[in-house]
């Protein structure tokens, strides 16, 4: 009988979570090989027709710290540039496609896998310059990659043929549903470790929740934030508010927006959005958090639907599919149906 493997008291789902932050270069090349074991069902999903005419490069940058795809053939080079989340960087994508003209004497098709970055950059200068300096432009997202992963895993001659290809096939798959980059119906709240007066005042009073912007994957997509409140912040904010609370997720507050904002534009962000005392939260934002950037999310009004605090004990031994341990929350998200099942759990005396 296997037994259950966690890293940083999250449970491992797939092989891809074991190897820890899984950056896009690891994705990639993972994208990368599944494209020569099935190109019949991963080059369509990249809008990449004919799949003979092409041999799939893994390309190493000089500095060695991130891989690209490239797609060689006779005709035209295609270039694939993966990314996690929704933004991407322009100026990287302009130097690698020079370097891929200036190679190839052409201009390279260039497909780019992200989150949706079109939604926020799609109509940006730096979007159509770049688009003028390759010869077409597709945009494609993980759950595409993701629903012809599904398709694989759902044929069973790949499984006998190649049960290598097939099982990175459905642990990649695996992986991109664990981390929400897929448009399944699991991600609904989202929540966080809650331990200082100063985020809690965020909570409450201004309805809003900051934190680094390498969470805004796991983030995106949530339709709620719901803290949770540890032991030390009982004793640190007793003294502040007189909203009852306890140990553990009472108040649920609906996400209104999600956006990583830089420290320069923090302030004219928080007006225009009708932030009440922008200033003063501004500048808490700015002492309590630091770095150049930060990720904002502006909420609705807080809801307290568990007058009897849902605690990570319950969590831990609630039936839900995502098992939770006793230790530091993390960045997770649940289902209502998770909270509802764990809070008839008999809290331990």
């Amino acid at each position: 009988m296997p037994l259950s493997v966690f890293r940083a008291d999250k449970q491992v789902t797939s092989f891809l979570s074991a190897l820890g932050s899984v950056r896009e270069t690891r994705l990639t090349a993972a994208l990368g090989f599944l494209c020569g074991r099935f190109p019949e069902a991963l080059l369509p999903a990249l809008g990449l027709r004919n799949h003979r005419q092409y041999q799939v490069r893994v390309e190493e940058t000089d500095e060695g710290d991130r891989f690209d795809l490239l797609f060689d053939s006779e005709r035209d080079p295609v270039v694939l540039e993966g990314k996690l989340g929704l933004r991407q960087r322009f100026d990287q994508l302009e130097d690698y496609v020079r370097s891929v003209r200036k190679k190839y004497g052409r201009r390279p098709g260039l497909v780019i896998v992200d989150d949706g970055s079109w939604h926020a950059q799609g109509l940006s200068d730096l979007s159509r310059t770049l688009a003028r300096q390759v010869k077409w432009l597709k945009r494609r997202t993980w759950d595409d990659i993701a629903a012809a992963c599904s398709r694989i895993r759902g044929l069973r001659s790949p499984a006998k043929a190649d049960p290598v290809g097939y099982g990175i096939a459905c642990d990649l798959l695996t992986h991109l549903e664990a981390e929400g980059m897929t448009k399944n119906e699991s991600k609904e709240i989202y929540t966080r470790d809650v331990s200082d007066p100063e985020s809690a005042t965020m909570f409450f009073r201004h309805q809003i929740w900051t934190c680094q912007p390498r969470f805004l994957n796991s983030a995106q997509g949530n339709l709620y934030f719901a803290p949770y409140f540890t032991a030390r912040a009982q004793w640190a904010l007793k003294e502040i508010t007189v909203v009852p609370f306890g140990e553990g997720i009472s108040y649920l507050a609906r996400i209104e927006q999600i956006q990583v904002v830089p420290m320069s534009d923090l302030r004219p962000f928080l007006r225009a959005n009708g932030v009440d005392a922008y200033l003063r939260v501004s500048e808490l934002v700015r002492r309590y958090m630091g770095g150049k950037e930060t990720l904002v999310m502006l909420l609705g009004p807080p809801y307290l639907v568990f007058p009897a605090p849902v605690t990570k004990d319950q969590l831990s031994r609630a039936e839900i599919k995502n098992r939770f341990t006793a230790g530091t929350m993390g960045s997770r998200s649940l289902t209502l149906e998770e909270l509802l099942a764990a809070s008839r759990v008999t809290k331990f005396k």
